[in-house]
């Protein structure tokens, strides 16, 4: 059996009990304690300084880490920035906790390379926990998705090393600030001809330089949508779309609802906040 294949079987064991958000703007320390089950912990601002097992952990922005039941845990020292993680707590049955043990040891971090994703399944499985919607088939999806996002990554096949270089200077300018940028200014900015950077790009990324953009314009507003007050015409602006009603639509095709709708169901979510 493959590693692949042991982890697929593990996951259908797992069983999701709660969730929720911790925010904080002071001094935060994890609390020490022992728990019954699994926790994982996401972190998506800050870093977030434990101990387990006599292993010191250190969850940065878009890292998770998952700690294991029954050892004793808590904070190192006091995070003096800006803090916010998930955490999820789950079950593993007593015969496979052994094998999951194993496969997902204490202490081991691992960096999201899709954070933005990640969110927002998080958020998802908030929301139905929060609004009683949330069943075992539904959750323990949900937990299938997310475990995906943490482990499983789409290897890219091998390129040119220069091509691949350029393609990573758009994906990096494209990531800094994607408000204003267009392919034809890209390829401006650098000094290539835009088909060919066109098909650079899609040649690394299996996507086009107008995908990239508004997917990074996308998670921009995503994120605006869950955490802000702004309304969907303001956020339109802000991520750089003239048009809201355009807006609408690209963002309707990344999730597959209208961004009304998605403000709706991320809303009411468990935070606690320090």
């Amino acid at each position: 059996m493959s590693i692949d294949k042991e982890i697929t079987n593990l996951l259908e064991k797992i069983n999701f009990l709660n969730a929720g958000i911790l925010r904080s703007n002071r001094s935060y320390k994890h609390e020490e304690r022992k728990i019954k089950s699994f926790e994982l912990i996401f972190t998506t601002k800050g870093t977030l300084s434990l101990f387990q097992e006599n292993r010191k952990i250190n969850v940065r922005e878009n890292e998770c880490v998952i700690l294991h039941p029954d050892t004793l845990h808590g904070g190192l020292e006091e995070a003096n920035e800006p803090l916010q993680f998930f955490w999820i707590h789950f079950q593993i049955g007593i015969r496979t906790k052994k094998r999951f043990t194993n496969i997902f040891p204490v202490g081991k971090i691992y960096l999201t390379k899709r954070p933005e994703q990640l969110v927002v399944l998080i958020h998802r499985l908030l929301s139905e926990q929060e609004t009683n919607e949330l069943n075992d088939f539904s959750a323990n999806a949900l937990m299938k998705l997310i475990f995906n996002e943490i482990l499983f990554q789409k290897k890219e096949e091998n390129i040119d090393h220069n091509s691949e270089n350029l393609a990573l200077k758009c994906f990096y300018l494209i990531k800094a600030e994607s408000k204003y940028l267009t392919a034809k200014s890209i390829a401006n900015h650098l000094g290539y001809n835009a088909d060919y950077l066109e098909r650079v790009f899609k040649r690394t990324f299996k996507m086009t330089l107008t995908q990239k953009i508004h997917e990074q314009k996308i998670i921009k507003s995503t994120k605006l949508l869950t955490e802000n007050e702004l309304n969907i015409d303001q956020i339109s602006l802000e991520c750089g779309f003239k048009d809201s009603n355009y807006f609408r639509r690209i963002f309707k095709r990344f999730h597959g609802v209208t961004p009304k709708k998605f403000k709706s169901m991320h809303t009411k979510i468990h935070v606690i906040r320090n």
